[in-house]
């Protein structure tokens, strides 16, 4: 079944790449089995910090894949929204409550 529509080629900022991949290659695997369509991602990037992915298969399994990588390009970058910080903070008051003698 090497019969194909075609292929797409859109550029990733090499920071989500991971991501798209994921531990080990699953996520990749994950979205190609879902999609039917070859995804491939260079591991070289270009000068703006971008790598190409590349989307081969017919036209409707090409569009899933493209809507697999929009979702968890937009889930990482929602995340990155939120930031890393947050905690408590290192402050904590003094120990109320406590057994203090």
């Amino acid at each position: 079944m090497a019969d194909y529509d075609g292929d797409f080629t859109m550029k990733v900022h090499s920071g989500q790449v991971g991501r798209i991949i994921g531990r080990g290659g699953n996520k990749i695997r994950e979205m190609q089995q879902t999609s039917g369509a070859k995804i491939t991602v260079s591991q070289d990037q270009d000068d703006d910090g971008k790598k190409t992915v590349d989307i081969t298969g017919h036209s409707d399994q090409i569009e899933r894949a493209r809507e697999l990588i929009d979702e968890c390009i937009r889930s990482a970058n929602s995340y990155e929204d939120y930031g890393r910080g947050g905690g408590s903070g290192g402050y904590r008051g003094s120990s109320r409550g406590g057994s203090s003698g």
